[in-house]
């Protein structure tokens, strides 16, 4: 393994600096300009660590909660909860799961659903899918709209809840249970990835986010940028992971570090390095 230190110097410059924006921005309270660079300045990166993102923070206070009733069990609290992790993570658009609210496994029922969502999406001129989001235009069980489509792959996972959360609970290792749900219609690579980050925040299953990532075509071009020879992607991000503190400190990078956040490290976990390594490339492209 071969690290390109020019590139390195500016991964972790663009790593330090995109964290300072936030930093500024809503701990500090800051008005804008929170940077001097032109391009973090006029492009939107997502954030260093995904436990910050909007989407995410609103997931952790508004779905990841422990409302469990006293005629429930520990196991059908948390089939709640992942069923509603699918459900908000297909639409990822806080707007829309606070349409169409919680989603009990008793009385979900995709007609209802169908109505509340193409009413949602006539009013207000825009999908009701997060368009950052991959999910795609493929039409799933004969469906000719995007909406119904994946209606029909939450009917289906909804059908399956109880055999899912059996293999999630039961497993032990992140890369398997990311196969696991790739063999579901409608749910890809990436959209697998989100959700068993948001699993992995839960009791369901028994490891975290920094266990194993899996790496996107943008994550795989940002690391082809930081070393010179042909490196096997975990083997990469695990590098960067590991040696972060030792770059920051040779950079005199000093990262603010989210405090009295629930879910937050005090470190860039593999999952958040990944995500780094792909705005990165983007950071790489606009730069030249």
């Amino acid at each position: 393994m071969q690290p390109n230190e020019d590139m390195m110097k500016l991964f972790w410059y663009f790593v330090n600096s995109r964290q300072d924006i936030w930093y500024k921005r809503f701990v500090l309270k800051q008005p804008a300009p929170w940077t001097d660079d032109e391009i973090l300045r006029k492009n939107k990166f997502t954030n260093i660590m995904r436990i910050l993102d909007r989407n995410t923070q609103y997931f952790v206070n508004n779905i990841l909660i422990d409302e469990q009733s006293e005629d429930e069990t520990y196991d059908d609290w948390n089939k709640e909860v992942l069923f509603n992790i699918f459900v908000f993570r297909i639409f990822n658009r806080i707007d829309t799961y606070a349409e169409i609210g919680w989603q009990k496994i008793e009385t979900f029922d995709i007609k209802d659903l169908s109505k509340i969502l193409h009413e949602k999406e006539e009013k207000d001129g825009k999908s009701v899918f997060c368009l950052a989001y991959m999910t795609t235009g493929v039409h799933f069980g004969g469906n000719k709209n995007k909406i119904d489509s994946y209606l029909w792959v939450l009917n289906n996972i909804h059908n399956k809840i109880d055999f899912i959360y059996a293999k999630l609970k039961d497993s032990k290792y992140m890369q398997q249970d990311w196969n696991y749900l790739k063999s579901f219609a409608g749910i890809g690579g990436f959209l697998a990835q989100q959700i068993l980050v948001d699993v992995s925040y839960t009791q369901i299953v028994k490891y975290d986010n920094d266990q194993w990532t899996w790496s996107g075509n943008g994550s795989l071009l940002g690391i082809s940028y930081l070393f010179n020879d042909k490196v096997d992607y975990l083997d990469a991000l695990k590098y960067l992971r590991d040696d972060q503190k030792k770059y920051l400190k040779d950079f005199h990078y000093d990262i603010p570090i989210p405090k009295n956040i629930k879910h937050a490290r005090g470190f860039i976990s593999l999952n958040d390095i990944e995500n780094c390594s792909c705005e990165f490339s983007k950071f790489v492209k606009l730069k030249n």
